[in-house]
């Protein structure tokens, strides 16, 4: 059995957490095999998004089922903190 190396979030130390650009560079920039996100839903809708609110990385407020999919795809996701 081999043992799988998988970026939290992507790679969230360089680029914006469950970000396509941080899934892609976790695969191209590491040694990881694969990456790991969380989800949650709006009807139909997958949201990739670790949180239940969206206030630590993204400019806006409030809790993600507050918000509708349309809201949520006009949040602007912020770079890690250094």
């Amino acid at each position: 059995k081999k043992v799988m190396l998988l970026a939290h979030r992507g790679f969230s130390g360089k680029y914006p957490e469950n970000s396509p650009l941080a899934f892609r560079k976790a695969v191209e920039e590491t040694s990881a095999d694969g990456f790991e996100s969380d989800f949650n839903h709006e009807g139909r809708k997958l949201i990739i998004f670790h949180d239940a609110s969206v206030e630590r990385t993204s400019n806006g407020t409030g809790f993600i089922k507050d918000h509708t999919y349309e809201e949520m795809l006009e949040l602007d996701i912020q770079e890690p903190m250094s």
